[in-house]
């Protein structure tokens, strides 16, 4: 039997290493473990600039029509030249199928780009692609004017404030004290902190998930060893994770799951993530599996590719995560999956010590 295969009949293995780390650690001295200290930290968070637009088209258009407008929307703003305003995979043109009519088109612009200016360009695609005075054009506030998604900047201070203060009680913090300014800040008193890379990636993840339904002329590959996906064209000439974003057509996103994530070790030892989709949305998720079997899917996490399904069989209400992750990555992720998306991206101006 070689070592490899022995490795890997894990009862036995398993047994086999325990024994031998024990003999090893017992002829050694024995040491406490030293504990990490822990500090009182106090932060200061603020909005960062992000756009969120509704397109009603006039028209109710085959669902493939709407997409390839979606798709020649991204084009035209690209070939407008547009990659210097916005950050990095942050412009989406969103819609299912059962939506042909509706879509939601969202970016986050560099400090130093125009609103406006870039407001102008996404008119004048739209006009190009869809046809003057056949769409409506609003923001999620109800002005048509800015698109800034941050004119009801106290309710989203405090869903914000919410969900940051829900990730921090899951995973042990308490006596948190945090405020609302009217300013647009949050202030944060949080003690008991020893590990500060693991409070920042609490605070400022947005723990944004979507599952999305590839089109033929996509494949990804994961690379479990690597974390990494491998995404090409169907003629074998690579692609991106925004190639994906611009052509694929999104299933589910986190809004759309309960708080009832959880992890679990699957059959080959590798960590998964559960979680039951809500019951208003059940409906469309059997749909969307029942008429997409064979088609490929991706699970995305804060544009990070986490697997690569494809659909079986039409799917209940139920559905499973699974990567190159460790339980505590998985166990982060459904932190973050049951305490609620970020609403907003969110910057850290400040963090001190305060004792």
């Amino acid at each position: 039997m070689s070592y490899v295969t022995s490795v890997r009949v894990l009862p036995m293995s398993f047994c086999i290493f325990l024994f031998i780390c024990g003999m090893r650690i017992c002829a050694e001295p024995q040491t406490a473990a030293a504990k990490v200290p822990e500090s009182t930290i106090d932060i200061v968070l603020s909005l960062r600039p992000q756009y969120t637009y509704k397109c009603h088209l006039h028209q109710h258009l085959d669902t493939n029509v709407t997409r390839q407008k979606q798709i020649a929307i991204l084009d035209t703003l690209s070939a407008e030249g547009i990659s210097h305003m916005i950050l990095p995979n942050t412009l989406r043109v969103n819609g299912t199928s059962f939506q042909s009519t509706d879509f939601a088109i969202t970016y986050e612009l560099n400090p130093s780009a125009d609103q406006k200016t870039f407001q102008l360009l996404l008119n004048n695609a739209l006009d190009i692609v869809i046809g003057k005075d056949l769409y409506d054009l609003t923001s999620n506030a109800g002005n048509t004017d800015t698109g800034n998604k941050y004119n009801d900047r106290p309710k989203r201070l405090e869903q914000i404030g919410n969900v940051i203060l829900n990730r921090l009680v899951k995973v042990g913090y308490k006596g948190i004290h945090y405020d609302f300014k009217s300013d647009g800040r949050i202030t944060m008193k949080i003690p008991g902190v020893a590990d500060m890379k693991l409070l920042k990636r609490i605070i400022t993840t947005p723990g944004h998930l979507e599952i999305r339904i590839l089109p033929n002329t996509i494949i990804v590959t994961p690379a479990p060893d690597s974390g990494k996906a491998i995404i090409t064209r169907d003629n074998l000439k690579p692609a991106t994770l925004q190639d994906i974003y611009r052509e694929s057509m999104i299933m589910l996103d986190g809004s759309s799951i309960t708080d009832k994530c959880d992890v679990y070790l699957d059959e080959v030892g590798k960590w998964g993530i559960r979680f039951t989709v809500q019951q208003e949305y059940a409906n469309i998720w059997s749909h969307m599996s029942a008429t997409n079997i064979n088609r490929q899917t991706v699970i995305i996490v804060d544009n990070t590719i986490l697997t690569a399904p494809v659909i079986m069989s039409e799917l209940a209400s139920n559905g499973v995560i699974t990567g190159a992750f460790t339980e505590t990555q998985a166990k982060e992720i459904a932190n973050y999956l049951n305490a609620g998306m970020l609403e907003a991206p969110v910057g850290i101006e400040k963090m001190t010590k305060v004792d």
